[in-house]
Parts: C-alpha cells; sequence; structure tokens
C-alpha cells in the first residue's frame, strides 16, 4: 500500500482530530494555506496571463476542507475567490468584469 504506513501513524491521525475540535488553529491553517496558495500564484501571473486565476488555490481549498472541515474550506474558498478576482483576472487590480 502506497499509504498505508503513512495513516497507520496514530500521532498524525490524532494531530488530525485535535485540529478539526481547535477551531482556531483549523481557521489559522486555512489562512496559512490560502496565503501560501496566494504566493505561490504570484510568479505564475505572467505566464498564465488571467487563462487560470485560480490553479493554485484549488489544492488549498481541498486540503482545508479535508483536514480543518466545513467553514474553514469555505473561509479558504472565500478568500481565494476575492483574491484572485482581484489580482489575477484581468482587469487586474480591481473587482470589475
Amino acid at each position: 500500500m502506497l499509504f498505508g504506513p503513512t495513516f497507520e501513524n496514530y500521532n498524525l491521525l490524532a494531530w488530525l482530530r485535535r485540529l478539526r475540535e481547535r477551531r482556531l488553529e483549523a481557521y489559522g491553517v486555512a489562512l496559512l494555506a490560502f496565503a501560501l496558495a496566494t504566493l505561490l500564484r504570484f510568479p505564475l501571473a505572467e505566464p498564465l496571463a488571467g487563462a487560470a486565476p485560480f490553479t493554485t488555490y484549488s489544492l488549498a481549498i481541498i486540503v482545508v476542507a479535508l483536514v480543518c472541515g466545513f467553514w474553514p474550506g469555505i473561509v479558504a474558498v472565500v478568500l481565494s475567490v476575492l483574491t484572485g478576482w482581484f489580482f489575477f483576472l484581468p482587469p487586474t487590480f480591481s473587482f470589475a468584469l
């Protein structure tokens, strides 16, 4: 099994359960994942040029929703949409369509 030894580690599973119970830490992880996705997207702004403004956010949203829960995932979605719209959709630095 590819991920067998990873999921046999009880410490990792216990940490994930505790993270879902501690709401403030879960939202912190959501903000951190969103910030990392944004920082990874800035160097790709020119090569992608508006073709895929939300590519880096999709993985961050999936990970946050699975690890932290539904509401931190929704926070990551809302922040990602607003940031992608403002910075990476033409005309940039505006919410105009």
